[in-house]
């Protein structure tokens, strides 16, 4: 069986909750259909993986054009507190730090897709340390490091289509 929701969003929609206030923000980044959580009052934002404080997060799902747009946006919340989709509890600086790397594995997809390489070399050839599942299982690491390769893939579709 499965359970209907029983309210649904589009953009934001706020919510309050043992005196709280809570505003739920959908965007697109890490994934379509990300819900931010921001309460403004105490300038805390969870992010999801739309910021991780110890690495990028798995691609292959993503919309990087869109993620830097939303990171745009957060740079605009008045937060002292950023609770990430992985690492330790940050602040504003860490999206910029945030964004520094990410920008810098899409410039490196993209100067190498300059070059004239193929799609198939740049994900042979271009990874970036998954800090995020490095303490998983050893037996998960091949599917990590696979799905690490279709995110870079992502980056190569999408960045061809600019």
């Amino acid at each position: 069986f499965v359970r209907q929701p029983r309210f649904t969003y589009r953009d934001r929609m706020t919510l309050y909750f043992g005196g709280e206030l809570f505003e739920l923000i959908h965007i697109h980044g890490h994934t379509e259909d990300e819900t931010l959580v921001y309460m403004p009052h105490k300038k805390v934002l969870f992010s999801g993986d739309n910021v991780c404080t110890i690495g990028i997060p798995n691609l292959s799902e993503s919309f990087p054009l869109e993620w830097m747009q939303a990171l745009d946006f957060l740079e605009t919340l008045e937060i002292d507190v950023l609770v990430p989709g992985h690492g330790k509890v940050g602040d504003k600086e860490s999206i910029k730090i945030f964004r520094s790397q990410f920008q810098a594995l899409m410039g490196l997809v993209k100067s190498r897709m300059d070059q004239g390489w193929s799609r198939e070399k740049i994900v042979e050839e271009i990874s970036y340390e998954d800090n995020i599942h490095r303490d998983y299982p050893p037996a998960t690491q091949e599917r990590f490091h696979h799905v690490m390769k279709l995110g870079i893939g992502r980056l190569y579709d999408v960045l061809a289509k600019t």
